[in-house]
């Protein structure tokens, strides 16, 4: 299943698709150039580009990550301080859109087939 997946940083916003793979690592949509992750700045643009690559996305169903809010809870960590259900769930959110985020890209193999 494919969902759309709203970014925040600053006053900049942007969507993309996420894609849910069953059998394989999940992923976001990526264009025809590689190392390029399909993003829009409004949502309309994106059901768009999913209407025009017949792409059946569960629109009712968008995730949110606030990078905002994220470097706020990084910046306030310290060993003794205890965290939210909610601060858990943003940190444990913005880990996993990294991953596929990097996923996506292909920069895991990179990393590990670099020499640093």
């Amino acid at each position: 299943m494919v969902y759309a997946y709203e970014v925040i940083l600053g006053s900049n916003q942007w969507f993309m698709l996420w894609e849910d793979r069953e059998n394989e690592a999940d992923r976001f949509i990526a264009g025809d150039e590689p190392g390029k992750i399909i993003a829009m700045d409004s949502l309309r643009r994106l059901r768009d580009f999913a209407s025009a690559h017949a792409l059946i996305v569960a629109w009712e169903e968008l995730g949110t990550l606030n990078l905002n809010r994220f470097c706020q809870e990084i910046s306030a960590l310290t060993p003794a301080r205890k965290l939210t259900v909610d601060q858990c769930a943003i940190l444990l959110n913005a880990w996993n859109f990294f991953d596929d985020f990097a996923r996506t890209l292909d920069l895991e193999r990179a990393w590990f087939d670099s020499d640093g």
